[in-house]
């Protein structure tokens, strides 16, 4: 009898010390009102017997000890994945672990404008501290990983797709800058192929081109018009002239390596002042000039049915297009509001007959040649 009913007094108690234990695993926590979500920072190569450790610490558990024995006697480990985890303190412990485990990772929604330089897309994550400026720009600007992105250029300029994205802290950098890049091909990369077919250009030169269009100071309606005329430009080898290449470059070389403009007017004509100076030299800029969207990728794709290589300004900021350089002409002095010069006078050669007696003679040798 005795036995028995020290028997039935220790299940008794097991009863009572597993039912406090599974009440204290299932209790909700206490509220803190507007400061309820908490988050918790999970290093890289945490494991399941660190996280009791990590929600005490974050004040989201009254009795680690207690947590802890579940966790390593009860509970079947996972892998747990580092970041920032939003853990509400009205959670009960097991939920609490349960949001851990689960992966999902606190993301910081980013905009990126169309038309903004890779500059300002790492001045974007920055601010947001999604990663480290210097770093990032290492690898904006190494020629080998923009070959591993399936980018054949010397950086990833222009194809750091401009859109909202909703990114975790902690990312590898790699990982960061491939996820702007697979956007990029998710959703322009048809628009690229169809331009690069259409006017036989290289992946990388349509995007060149769409940056051109995208930060040019043209109006939407004419994107279509004014990428013509830099394809028209481009395949009649005449200089493509864009003030926003030239601006574009001259931020991106050190202002002592740029020459005088006394030394400058001296250089031969086809010398560039940078790569990106389009004034002097046929052809496409060193790089694309800021990061397209896909409405000028496709503006290039279509590009207007039309023989312009020269364009005028309006006072309301649309242009005139023109073919040939009396159509160009004619559209400055309408635009000024001036009359045309008077057309240069035709005058009609009069052939000399020679005098009686045979041909004139030669003038003397010291006379001044006409």
């Amino acid at each position: 009898m005795l036995l028995s009913i020290l028997y039935f007094g220790a299940v008794i108690t097991l009863a009572v010390v597993w039912g406090r234990f599974t009440d204290y695993l299932e209790a909700p926590g206490e509220s803190a009102g507007a400061e309820d979500v908490a988050v918790v920072v999970v290093p890289e190569g945490t494991t399941l017997t660190d996280v009791p450790q990590l929600l005490a610490k974050a004040g989201l558990l009254d009795e680690p000890e207690t947590f802890q024995r579940y966790v390593d006697e009860f509970h079947v480990p996972r892998p747990i994945k580092p970041g920032e985890y939003a853990v509400t303190r009205s959670m009960s412990p097991v939920q609490k672990l349960g949001r851990i485990e689960s992966g999902q990772l606190v993301t910081y929604t980013v905009a990126i404008r169309a038309g903004a330089t890779a500059n300002d897309v790492l001045e974007v994550l920055a601010s947001q501290t999604l990663g480290d400026r210097d770093v990032l720009a290492g690898l904006v600007s190494d020629r080998a990983f923009a070959k591993s992105l399936g980018v054949d250029g010397p950086s990833l300029e222009g194809f750091l797709y401009p859109d909202a994205y909703d990114l975790p802290r902690g990312l590898d950098p790699k990982v960061l800058l491939a996820q702007l890049v697979d956007r990029f091909r998710a959703q322009a990369g048809e628009a690229v192929e169809a331009a690069a077919k259409a006017h036989e250009l290289s992946a990388y030169e349509v995007v060149t081109v769409a940056s051109l269009v995208e930060n040019a100071e043209v109006p939407h309606a004419e994107r279509r018009l004014y990428a013509r005329l830099l394809l028209n430009r481009l395949a009649r080898k005449i200089p493509l002239s864009s003030r926003a290449a030239y601006e574009y470059g001259e931020s991106r070389v050190d202002p002592s390596e740029l020459e005088p403009a006394a030394v400058r007017r001296k250089r031969r004509r086809r010398e560039r002042i940078h790569p990106w100076d389009t004034s002097r030299v046929a052809g496409l800029p060193k790089t694309p000039i800021c990061n397209p969207g896909v409405e000028s990728i496709r503006a290039v794709a279509n590009a207007a049915d039309s023989t312009a290589v020269y364009m005028v300004r309006r006072d309301d900021g649309t242009h005139v297009y023109c073919a040939d350089l009396e159509c160009y002409d004619a559209a400055r002095y309408q635009v000024r509001g001036l009359a045309p010069p008077p057309p240069t006078p035709v005058v009609p050669e009069v052939p000399i007959e020679p005098p009686p007696g045979g041909a004139p003679e030669s003038p003397p040798s010291e006379s001044p040649s006409p």
